[in-house]
């Protein structure tokens, strides 16, 4: 394989999947990389055991990664509909008023008002009033609104660049990532 010069010549993917225990001793024992087939490399050995250490390290920390992401999902999920529903229903006492008659509001994750996690640790939408188009800060302060809205549904972003950032809102769009296999990343044009 040729190096040109934006890409690195020496390399190593792990696909934590498929190993399993008797693989991870054997990599803390055994320097031949190229006979793993969780293990692509550049290399075919590596006899550095501190290197192997780290390789082994890395397994065991993606395995359990693997392993807790389904709960952790599922937990994720129940805290943003619990911050929801506090918020569609006012409050806790809200929610606590609006339950005793059975009018309890349920919040509609692709409305304009659901959010994210980080959406309800942070609520601001309105763009800092006193840096203006033009000033060294404004591309700086729009990034990072824009940034920490990414994430959340369409309907959302549009309310939020139509009504308080008074911009057109040209769309929103999920990016597919083939080794992960799903849509991993966020973006919307303004």
């Amino acid at each position: 394989m040729a190096c040109d010069k934006g890409f690195s010549c020496t390399y190593m993917l792990l696909e934590p999947k498929d190993v399993g225990f008797f693989d991870l001793i054997r990599i803390l024992f055994s320097n031949n990389l190229g006979r793993r087939r969780f293990v692509d490399s550049s290399e075919e050995t590596e006899d550095d055991f501190e290197r192997r250490w780290l390789i082994f390290l890395s397994i065991v920390v993606q395995k359990l990664l693997q392993f807790v992401a389904k709960p952790m999902a599922t937990i994720g999920w129940g805290i943003e509909m619990c911050l929801n529903l506090i918020s569609s229903n006012q409050s806790l006492v809200g929610l606590i008023l609006n339950f005793l008659p059975g009018k309890v509001i349920i919040p509609d994750k692709d409305s304009r008002t659901f959010l994210l996690f980080i959406g309800n640790l942070d609520k601001r939408v309105e763009l800092d009033k006193s840096i203006k188009h033009g000033d060294g800060r404004y591309n700086a302060a729009l990034s990072m609104m824009a940034s920490k809205i990414s994430y959340e549904n369409a309907f959302y972003i549009r309310t939020t660049v139509d009504q308080h950032w008074k911009m057109e809102f040209l769309g929103s769009y999920d990016f597919w990532n083939d080794y992960q296999g799903k849509a991993t990343t966020q973006a919307f044009m303004l």
